[in-house]
C-alpha cells in the first residue's frame, strides 16, 4: 500500500509574496489582490540595495506572477477545474525541507 500526503495551496489563500533582501535581511510583503497599478520597489526599503531594473525581465516576471494570481482568484467561481499549487513542506519529524524526492 502507498501512502501519500500533498499540501496544496489556493490561490486565494495567498496573502503576500514577500521579498527578501539579501544585504540586510529586510522584507517587503506584495499582496497579489492589490488593484493596479502595483508598485514593485525596485531597491529595498531598509537599506536601499537595488534589488531590480525598471523593465528588467525579473521586475517583469514579478510583475505578471502577481497580476496572473489576481487573474486566476477572480476568474475562479468562472472555471470549470480548481487551480491549486503543490507545495514542498517541512517534515514534522526531522524539521528538515522536502526535496520532493520523497
Amino acid at each position: 500500500m502507498t501512502s501519500e500526503t500533498r499540501f496544496t495551496v489556493d490561490l486565494a489563500d495567498i496573502r503576500a509574496i514577500d521579498l527578501l533582501c539579501k544585504a540586510c535581511n529586510g522584507s517587503l510583503a506584495l499582496n497579489p489582490k492589490w488593484r493596479k497599478p502595483l508598485m514593485i520597489p525596485l531597491s529595498c526599503p531598509s537599506c536601499g540595495e537595488k534589488w531590480l531594473t525598471e523593465g528588467s525581465e525579473m521586475h517583469r516576471a514579478i510583475r505578471d506572477l502577481l497580476d496572473s494570481i489576481r487573474t486566476i482568484v477572480e476568474m475562479d467561481e468562472k472555471n470549470e477545474f480548481k487551480f491549486e499549487l503543490r507545495v514542498n513542506v517541512p517534515h514534522e519529524a526531522s524539521g528538515r525541507a522536502s526535496d520532493g524526492k520523497d
